[in-house]
C-alpha cells in the first residue's frame, strides 16, 4: 500500500464570514488509498464546509488539505 495518503487534512480551521464562530477547528485525518470513509455527525459539526472545502468551492481557510500529497492550493483552476 502507498505511504502517500489518498487525502491528508492537517489542522483545517474555517469560518464563515459573519459566523459568531468557527465551523471547523484544527480538523485532521488522512484517507489511505483504497479505503472508504464516511462524515458523520450532528447538524452544524462541519461535515458539508469539509466536503466543500475538499471539492474546492471554499478557498479561506487555515490548515492544509492535500490530495495524493499536493496541496490543492496549488492546483490550477
Amino acid at each position: 500500500m502507498s505511504a502517500v495518503p489518498a487525502v491528508e487534512v492537517n489542522t483545517l480551521s474555517f469560518t464563515y464570514p459573519g459566523a459568531d464562530g468557527p465551523t471547523l477547528v484544527d480538523l485532521t485525518f488522512s484517507v489511505r488509498p483504497g479505503s472508504i470513509y464516511g462524515f458523520l455527525g450532528p447538524s452544524g459539526a462541519g461535515k458539508s464546509t469539509t466536503q466543500k472545502i475538499l471539492y474546492r468551492l471554499l478557498s479561506e481557510y487555515s490548515g492544509s488539505v492535500r490530495v495524493a500529497g499536493t496541496e490543492i492550493r496549488d492546483w490550477s483552476s
